[in-house]
């Protein structure tokens, strides 16, 4: 035996489950196992009852273990079809309830119709359908029940129509639908009946829309859909019928919320508006109901309830809980002023004031979870019935505990690495329980660690939802998604504080809260001493970093000095390069004048006259190699030099150096000597750039011997030729002699009467080197200012690639690259060309061919048949009928168009001349002058020479109307772009007779074996 706080006596048995004592009837109320009720007790073999802090008792069983009795449900009772029981109900499925005036509860059910005593707890009749008699009931589903004036029960079934029963003489009438009988019934399938408050019977059909029933006539009046008539009802399937306080009257269909205006019979329909918040969203309505306030409660099927004010002519929509099914049932109002509201899915009490919303289910006590329409019902006791699929539930709200949601919420757990913390042990964070604990205080390496949590509701444990909150840590509350726990990786050194929350499966939040705080201490390397080291650090790395940023800024300006330098530089590079270009065409002009002096007066002038010339002309053309050497030193600096090799005889190469130099040794007893064997001497070498060697060598050996001799000579050394310049002149400083070929040392060389050898020895080392060769020297110095000590003197010596002696008879090509040769030589054509005649190789032929300084010039490809001879004697000697060819100078320099019509007058051509590219295009394209061949400067003011060529290649072709272009920029520059617009030839200043006389003489002939009528053609 166990007495409860509220002095009520339990008693547990053996076999007979528990019993309660009931004082006041001095009886006992049994509590025994069911197998079809799982809200009974587990076992009747009761071992010990336990009642906790709530009032709830704690019944121990075997072999099944606990049971827990909610006190706060004990109320509700719970009625179930019993099979083979008479006096239990006859059918779980229950439809609707109706009490009349005895008191006796009248109950419709999926089979048959109920009559129920409440103050005896029992049911003392049932009606099921009697097929065999008329007067009986004629269908089993019993949907809907009402009791008129009379005292008649109105009985609505589902397929067998209508029935009145007179309790009188116990029979049924019943009212089925007749298509052959006016008057008749609209419909078996009866939904909803309703006696209004003018005695009025409303009946709610499924196919046929509302009735009225006229007593008088025991007919029936129908309103149906009308398509066609707005102001019909919306639908003929009605559920509901609700007459208000106002004289309002509704009605519930499957399309929609009407309105009947019962004096004119035109309907007001409610329609859906999902963009209108104060609208009905939903168009099936199950349920109406007016409550206390006059405000109407709307059961939908799919948006929970809704509730309809009739100031403000506004539908408001609760906030429906996930725990409710949409589908609302029926609503009920009891004493207290909550609205009760029966769903598929369990039943909701609704606060008339906030609409808040609290839900109850099967497992609390309720007899099962999902309930009818419109089986709802308050007794005369104020007693609340709610039918549903597994029986019906009575219970009075008053005594109705409610249980709110303030149960303890606590931690239950605490674990690092997934794994217990024992309490109290060595090293552990935990110096009591978890769920007591207000701190923890955790290393920086617990760098994992979780929560556990729980509400302690033993009703509904597994309903909470829970969020949770790491302040410090975290912004927003995280919800802890099907587990009752929170996890934290990797925290930063610091305090936090762990929060939780639990709300109920209706959304209700518990008041209280678990809280504890967490401090994350810091590792060794974040602690307070090592903030100071790296303090210390800091100031350490910013004086460091200050006076990098110090050096960087220093760098700076030595950067831009230095981007300054090399802009100066360039600038200067520039002036140098363009400076030499421009001098090239005065000293062409010069040294044409004066070679024409020499060639046209020579026998007129006096000797030292002609001496004199002849320097002028030495001198001119050592300027000329000058300009050369430092064009050539600035493309090393570009590497933009390139090597034309071909198979060369050496010696007749000396002799032409020699000759141009002699005159530089005038009044000196000077000797020079030239001991090159023509049959071996022979190198793989560039003509022009081997020319500049000598020229650098020999030169230099000349200015620096006043007496003795300037010595040339060759020897064999395995597959190179080591060629050997000496002299007997002052030699070299022993202190200058490491720097002897680089271009500083100029100006100490100046100094000391040594000025002029620095460009043109480091000029000449790279282009030996860049022939595969090497230099050396040997010197033996002698101060000028001590003549006469013997044995005095330098020696250069460099090697070249040695090539095999050409045989008698035999030709060899001089193999040009189809590129321009370099600008060292401005005797020599540098358009490329595979098709030059070859050269004999007979030593004769080749030092005459290599004392008139020509080489054989390259031509367009076009022209790969023509074939000529540079500087022998029948090239220099006029073409036949001369006169009759007309050669056009184009130059912008009086004095060069002067020199070019000297030399060409030597053959007699007919000479036109234009100071411009304009003027020379007026007598070609415009006056009409015939012109045989254009020499054409490239550089003119106005329009270029190539800007001209391109003109005249409109009219005439290259064959047609030959051009040779004149230019003072040596390099591939003027050559490839003279290929480009036509010209024919590309030939360097200063241009001697030599060159010039047969290359126009040429072209010319070339004309002459052309068909006349070919230079009046235009080119394509």
């Amino acid at each position: 035996m166990y007495l409860d706080s509220a002095d009520v006596l339990w008693l547990s048995t053996d076999q007979g489950g528990l019993a309660r004592y009931d004082a006041d009837h001095d009886s006992f109320i049994h509590y025994r196992h069911s197998a079809i009720d799982r809200n009974t007790l587990a076992s009747n073999q009761v071992r010990a009852i336990y009642e906790d802090r709530e009032r709830n008792l704690w019944i121990t069983t075997f072999p099944d273990g606990i049971n827990f009795y909610d006190r706060s449900h004990s109320e509700i009772s719970n009625y179930t079809y019993r099979e083979n029981v008479p006096d239990s109900l006859s059918n779980n499925a229950v439809l609707d309830f109706m009490q009349t005036a005895d008191g006796l509860l009248w109950i419709g059910t999926e089979n048959g119709l109920n009559l129920f005593d409440p103050e005896e707890r029992r049911f003392v009749r049932r009606y099921l359908r009697d097929p065999a008699s008329a007067k009986g009931l004629q269908a089993n589903a019993v949907l809907s029940l009402a009791e008129d004036p009379s005292g008649d029960i109105w009985v609505g079934s589902w397929g067998g129509g209508l029935h009145r029963f007179d309790r009188v003489t116990e029979t049924f009438h019943n009212y089925r639908p007749d298509r052959q009988k006016p008057g008749s019934i609209s419909s078996a399938f009866i939904w909803d009946i309703y006696v209004d408050r003018e005695n009025v019977l409303w009946v709610a059909t499924e196919t046929g829309g509302l009735n009225r029933y006229d007593r008088a006539t025991d007919s029936f009046e129908h309103f149906t859909l009308n398509q066609s008539d707005p102001h019909s009802i919306s639908s003929n399937f009605v559920w509901a019928i609700l007459e208000d306080r106002r004289g309002g009257f509704w009605l519930a269909t499957v399309d929609g919320l009407n309105q009947l205006d019962r004096a004119s019979g035109r309907f007001t329909r409610y329609a859906k508006d999902s963009n209108n918040p104060g609208t009905l969203n939903s168009v099936r309505i199950r349920a109406l109901m007016e409550d206390s306030k006059g405000r109407i409660w709307i059961g939908t099927q799919d948006v929970g309830a809704v509730v309809f004010d009739y100031d403000s002519n506004t539908f408001t929509h609760l906030n429906w809980p996930e725990s409710l099914a949409p589908l609302v049932t029926s609503f009920i109002e009891d004493n207290l002023g909550f609205i009760w509201a029966s769903t598929a899915n369990g039943i909701a009490r609704i606060e008339p004031k906030s609409l808040e919303v609290r839900s109850f289910h099967r497992n609390q006590g309720l007899v099962g979870d999902t309930f009818n329409r419109d089986a709802t019902f308050k007794d005369r006791k104020g007693q609340l019935y709610f039918g549903g699929t597994d029986g019906f539930s009575v219970f009075d709200p008053r005594a109705f505990t409610l249980y709110g949601n303030d149960f303890p919420l606590v931690l239950t757990d605490f674990r690092l690495f997934n794994r217990p913390v024992a309490i109290g042990a060595e090293d552990s964070p935990l110096s009591r329980a978890i769920t007591y604990a207000e701190r923890i205080n955790l290393r920086h390496d617990h760098a994992m660690f979780s929560f556990s949590f729980a509400t302690l509701n033993y009703r509904a444990a597994g309903e909470y939802k829970y969020v949770y909150k790491l302040e410090g840590f975290d912004d927003e509350w995280h919800e802890a998604a099907g587990t009752n726990s929170a996890t934290y990786t990797n925290l930063n050194p610091g305090t936090y504080t762990f929060k939780v929350r639990s709300a109920d499966r209706d959304g209700n939040w518990n008041r209280r809260e678990a809280h504890v705080q967490v401090v994350m201490a810091p590792p060794p390397w974040l602690s307070r001493w090592a903030f100071l080291g790296y303090a210390l650090a800091a100031v350490l790395l910013v004086v460091f970093l200050v006076r990098i940023f110090l050096k960087h800024v220093e760098l700076d300006k030595q950067r831009a000095l230095n981007a300054e330098l090399l802009r100066v530089n360039k600038i200067k590079d520039a002036f140098l390069i363009d400076t030499s270009h421009e001098l090239r065409a005065p000293i062409s002009s010069m040294i044409g004048l004066a070679e024409g002096i020499l060639r046209d007066d020579k026998e007129r002038l006096p000797l030292t006259a002609e001496q004199r010339l002849s320097l002028i002309v030495a001198h001119g053309k050592r300027l000329s190699n000058l300009i050369n050497d430092i064009l050539d030193y600035g493309n090393f600096a570009e590497r933009k030099l390139d090597l034309n090799a071909e198979c060369l005889a050496l010696r007749p190469l000396v002799e032409v150096v020699l000759q141009n130099l002699r005159p530089l040794s005038y009044g000196r007893p000077v000797r020079l000597s030239n001991d090159v064997d023509a049959d071996t001497a022979w190198v793989m070498a560039d003509r022009n750039h081997l020319k500049q060697i000598l020229t650098n060598l020999i030169g230099n050996a000349i200015k620096y011997t006043q007496q003795g001799e300037v010595r040339v000579s060759a020897e064999v050394d395995g597959s190179m030729l080591r060629i050997l310049v000496s002299d007997t002149g002052c030699g070299i400083k022993p202190e200058l002699r490491d720097r002897i070929f680089t271009p500083q040392i100029s100006k100490t060389l100046s100094e000391q009467a040594m000025s002029g050898i620095g460009l043109g020895l480091a000029v000449t080392k790279h282009l030996i080197e860049l022939h595969g060769g090497s230099i050396s020297f040997e010197s033996r110095w002698q101060d000028p200012r001590q003549p006469g000590t013997a044995g005095s003197g330098s020696r250069f010596t460099f090697t070249l690639p040695l090539a095999q002696p050409r045989k008698q008879g035999a030709t060899v090509s001089p193999g040009y690259p189809e590129r321009s040769a370099s600008a060292s030589n401005p005797e020599q054509s540098q358009l490329p060309n595979n098709n030059t005649p070859d050269l004999q190789s007979s030593p004769a032929v080749a030092d005459t061919f290599a004392f008139k300084g020509g080489v054989a010039a390259g031509v367009m490809p076009a022209l790969k048949s023509d074939t000529f001879k540079n500087g022998t004697s029948s090239d220099l000697a006029p073409p036949p009928e001369a006169w009759n060819f007309t050669v056009l100078i184009v130059d912008d320099d009086p004095v060069n168009r002067m020199v070019l019509a000297g030399i060409l007058s030597l053959h007699g051509y007919h000479i036109l001349e234009a100071g411009n590219g304009l003027e020379a295009l007026q007598l070609v394209l415009q006056e009409g002058h015939h012109v045989d061949l254009v020499i054409l400067d490239v550089m003119m003011p106005r329009m270029s020479g190539f800007e001209v060529c391109e003109k005249l290649r409109q009219t005439f072709s290259a064959e047609m109307m030959p051009v040779l272009f004149l230019t003072a920029r040596h390099g591939g520059e003027d050559l490839h772009v003279g290929l480009e617009v036509g010209g024919n030839e590309v030939l360097y200043k200063p241009v001697n007779k030599e060159i010039l006389l047969p290359r126009v003489k040429h072209y010319l002939q070339k004309l002459s074996r052309r068909d006349p009528s070919a230079k009046c053609k235009v080119a394509d």
